[in-house]
């Protein structure tokens, strides 16, 4: 008992800490998303006025969208870039915009590598907790677990996000102070990546990050709430000793190979039957007695056999019992017998079969494990 409640144990704890990087990988993931999205920023080239403010035309405008999301995801090696700007062609980007940008792109690759060691401590721990949990409650112990983790995490989220809201500009600023170690991010107004990417443009960045991974982080948490309530029914069906059907024996007894079942059994299994059932029905059937032929006005008359070993058939007149069997029958049975007296001892030899376990056996083998 005390080794079952360690492993539990140690399983909700496993599936506690899984839900820190279940909640980073959402986190990255939003940002990451939302920072690639060419119609995000669209939008708010026509919230903000970007074309007028930037003095470039759509062409470039476009130029400098693709530049910019190519570089940030990968696709990109550098931000050299040659487009229409207050009507001369010029180099887009500047010295610092460049540099800036690069000491971003550092921090979108730490981020990337953070979403890959996240999904992989993610599976590591949820196989962790399954497979340490005790048979029965597996699923029970990691739906419990990472809600608790989630709902945690969720509240320290929460509460950073209320902070963040009050005073966006200086949470902005100390994230700035806190991730580079330059005052390149410092730009003059004049500067074409503050126009395009101006305040206005990171605010509406951190209220979409939020709603999409409050989304996400509600989803998951009613999952896990679904997920605690249908196992936790289920246990408690077992804990009453309710009736499991055939699929949960089948599963929770482990029983893989089909020779370790008796065939009485299985049978009555598939069938979607129990064995207790099956065994009083079989009992009724045994106890029942077939209607004796005492009570019939007209008694069964034997068939004559003439001389040369042929059967002579009976008068059609003749009454007959309504519970015996036709003539035709009987001869046919008859010659069967002679035939092959061997085949009636093959029935006898089977007939012992397996014994079928009872209902409380398997309730106490259910609750065992």
């Amino acid at each position: 008992m005390n080794i079952q409640k360690t492993r539990r144990a140690l399983a909700c704890l496993m599936a506690v800490l899984a839900a820190l990087p279940m909640t980073l990988l959402l986190l990255l993931g939003s940002v990451y998303g939302f920072t690639i999205c060419k119609p995000f920023y669209q939008y708010e080239y026509e919230k903000n006025n970007t074309l007028a403010v930037t003095g470039t035309d759509e062409q470039t405008l476009d130029q400098m969208t693709d530049a910019v999301i190519g570089y940030l995801s990968g696709t990109r090696r550098d931000l050299n870039l040659q487009g229409t700007r207050n009507g001369e062609v010029q180099e887009i980007f500047s010295g610092q915009a460049k540099t800036h940008m690069a000491d971003v792109l550092v921090l979108y690759q730490l981020a990337r590598i953070a979403m890959l060691l996240c999904a992989a401590l993610i599976a590591l721990l949820v196989l962790g907790a399954v497979f340490t949990a005790p048979r029965p409650r597996r699923l029970n112990c990691l739906c419990k677990g990472v809600l608790a983790g989630l709902a945690a995490t969720a509240l320290g989220f929460g509460a950073l996000a209320f902070l963040v809201s009050r005073n966006f500009t200086a949470a902005f600023t100390q994230f700035h102070k806190l991730f580079f170690t330059n005052d390149l991010w410092l730009f003059d107004a004049s500067d074409v990546l503050i126009q395009m990417l101006p305040t206005q443009f990171f605010i509406d960045v951190a209220v979409g990050i939020a709603l999409v991974f409050g989304f996400l982080m509600l989803t998951l948490l009613a999952l896990c709430i679904v997920g605690a309530c249908i196992t936790g029914h289920r246990l408690r069906r077992l804990a009453h000793g309710a009736r499991p059907d055939a699929e949960e024996i089948f599963t929770t007894m482990a029983i893989r190979d089909d020779s370790a079942v008796p065939p009485q059994t299985k049978s009555l299994l598939e069938d979607g039957q129990w064995p207790q059932d099956a065994q009083e029905e079989g009992a009724q059937e045994e106890t029942a007695t077939p209607e004796d032929c005492s009570d019939c006005e007209t008694p069964q008359d034997p068939t004559p056999t003439l001389k040369d070993g042929s059967v002579q058939e009976p008068p059609a007149q003749a009454a007959l019992c309504p519970n015996a069997m036709p003539v035709d029958s009987q001869n046919a049975a008859a010659a069967s017998d002679t035939a092959q007296p061997v085949a009636m001892e093959a029935p006898a030899q089977s007939a012992v079969s397996p014994a079928v376990p009872s209902a409380q056996a398997l309730r106490q083998r259910l609750l065992k494990l």
